[in-house]
């Protein structure tokens, strides 16, 4: 498995990642995509950003793996005191 290391964490990096996360890697992520693993690398750094299609499809994968774990999307993060 490859890692890839991210240039800029963008919320597209960041979502790519967790989607390779889900799914065990960047080849089973890729297949998923229907795209060339060595096509996700500039997405992965954070470099460039992917098409949205694929960002919806990774978006996909996250939620789907969030809800299988039941768990939501951003439960780890802590709320703003200001409400």
């Amino acid at each position: 498995m490859k890692v890839y290391f991210v240039k800029k964490a963008t919320v597209h990096a960041r979502t790519l990642q967790r989607a390779c996360d889900a799914l065990g890697g960047v080849q089973p992520l890729a297949r998923r995509l229907n795209i060339a693993e060595h096509e996700l690398a500039p997405w992965l750094d954070g470099s460039e950003q992917p098409p949205a299609e694929i960002f919806l499809t990774a978006l996909e994968v996250v939620l789907e793996h969030s809800k299988a774990r039941g768990t939501t999307w951003g439960a780890s993060r802590q709320t703003r005191g200001d409400a």
